[in-house]
């Protein structure tokens, strides 16, 4: 289940009602005392942001850059311009951290995502001047030409996986309980 989503259509924070039960997401909406909750959803949309996958600020992968990113950049609509998350708000984020972490296709997902920043990381640092003891290259064009056809592979699967945790979220969409959404839901 995605309990917190940004709508595609309305760009609006979607949150389920039992995230509300939870001990930190429930102070953070009850301490807004305001008609509208409008710093409640900005909140909450940073903790979107900040954990959920499928938030484009995912693929930041520092948390502290990517918390940087998202306040300095203003991303978050209704946050004054000095707020800083406090305990309750970094609470929030660690539990939708953790929960998502149960998720076997977001695992694979974050797998493949770091595999692919390791070769990236390999290829970007490869010195073809380099050279062993007995004088041959330590890097030979044909390895690296090799693993250059590999990373085109990868980068599709990783695609595939994304299309798989995109699929899956939407795919939460209709659904009620463990049953698909009828005509009239």
């Amino acid at each position: 289940m995605h309990f917190l989503r940004i709508d595609e259509e309305t760009y609006e924070l979607y949150i389920e009602p039992e995230l509300l039960t939870l001990a930190p997401f429930k102070e953070v909406w009850e301490r807004d005392t305001s008609d509208n909750k409008e710093i409640a959803i900005a909140e909450l949309s940073f903790v979107y942001y900040m954990s959920m996958i499928t938030s484009m600020f995912y693929v930041v992968g520092n948390p502290m850059v990517r918390q940087k990113t998202i306040l300095d950049e203003g991303v978050v609509v209704g946050l004054p311009d000095n707020w800083i998350p406090d305990a309750t708000v970094l609470k929030c984020v660690k539990w939708a951290r953790n929960y998502q972490e149960k998720d076997d296709i977001i695992s694979v997902y974050k797998t493949a995502r770091a595999t692919v920043a390791k070769i990236r990381e390999y290829l970007e640092n490869l010195n073809f001047s380099e050279r062993t003891k007995t004088g041959t290259l330590v890097n030979e064009p044909k390895s690296v030409a090799a693993v250059l056809k590999d990373v085109r592979a990868l980068t599709e699967q990783l695609r595939n996986a994304e299309i798989d945790v995109y699929t899956k979220k939407n795919k939460d969409k209709d659904f009620v309980g463990n049953e698909e959404k009828s005509l009239f839901d």
